[in-house]
This record gives C-alpha cells, sequence and structure tokens, in this order.
C-alpha cells in the first residue's frame, strides 16, 4: 500500500466505495427475497384454487354417490312393497308449439377470462353472471367451465 492509498484511506474515500457497494448488495439482496415471496405467494394462491377445486370435485361425486343410493333404495323398497311401477299416462292431444325462444347464451370459459371480461362481451353485469350461474367466489373460475348468461 503506497502513500496515496494511505492518504485516501484517511481521508474516507474508500468507504463511500464500500458504503456504495454495501447498499447496492443489500438492495440486490431485498430485491431477492421480494421477488422470492412473490412467487411462493403466487404458488399458494395456486396450490388453494386447486384444493378447492378438488374438494368441489369430491363433494359432487359424494353428491351423486349419494343420490344413486338414494334411487336404488327406493326402487328396492317399492318391489319389496310389491307395488307395480307406474302406469304410463294416457296420451293426450300435443300441446301447441310454444312460441320461439331465444336461443340460450352459453361461454365456455378460456384460460385468462375474468367474469368482468365476459360480462363485457355479452353486455352483461358480472354479478348477473355470477348469480345465473350459483358462483360463491366470482374470482375463482376455470378453463372449461360453461356459463349460462342472462339476458
Amino acid at each position: 500500500m503506497g502513500f496515496l492509498d494511505d492518504l485516501k484511506k484517511g481521508l474516507g474515500f474508500d468507504d463511500d466505495n464500500d458504503a456504495v457497494n454495501e447498499a447496492q448488495k443489500q438492495a440486490d439482496d431485498a430485491k431477492k427475497k421480494a421477488d422470492e415471496a412473490a412467487e411462493k405467494a403466487r404458488k399458494e394462491s395456486g396450490d388453494k384454487a386447486a384444493e378447492a377445486k378438488k374438494k368441489a370435485d369430491e363433494a359432487a361425486a359424494e353428491a351423486a354417490k349419494r343420490k344413486a343410493e338414494y334411487e336404488q333404495a327406493a326402487k328396492e323398497a317399492g318391489e319389496r312393497a310389491g307395488t307395480p311401477a307406474p302406469a304410463p299416462a294416457p296420451k293426450k292431444a300435443p300441446a301447441p308449439a310454444p312460441a320461439p325462444k331465444k336461443a340460450a347464451r352459453v361461454h365456455t370459459v378460456k384460460k385468462g377470462d375474468t367474469l368482468s371480461e365476459i360480462g363485457e362481451k355479452y353486455g352483461v353485469s358480472w354479478k348477473k353472471i355470477a348469480k345465473a350461474n350459483n358462483i360463491e367466489n366470482p374470482d375463482l373460475i376455470f378453463p372449461g367451465q360453461k356459463f349460462n348468461i342472462p339476458d
């Protein structure tokens, strides 16, 4: 180390560079931690959505199973009671054809769709779409879902 280096150090010039380098390192570390936290939050959000869908699918499967069991039990009870199947209703004259209805509008959700965007596309409030389709959480829709679009 020479005289000029000693002089710079004595005057504190190297300390400024060290302080700048240390501040830059701290900023880089903070950014890295923030990026990691954001990624973790995105992953957890996706995991929670997947878990909610899985639970909903399981509940639907359980409901279908119970319905089938109920129908089977009702059939068996009817057989045990000896009640014959109901006779077919007598044929009546055909009813007049109803007035033609507007074709129902159905939207199949694509990746990236939101209820508000779907509503804008059809000129309907996202709240009406959510209500018409019994959507409890309008922020949680999945690609492939089919929504009836109210008038």
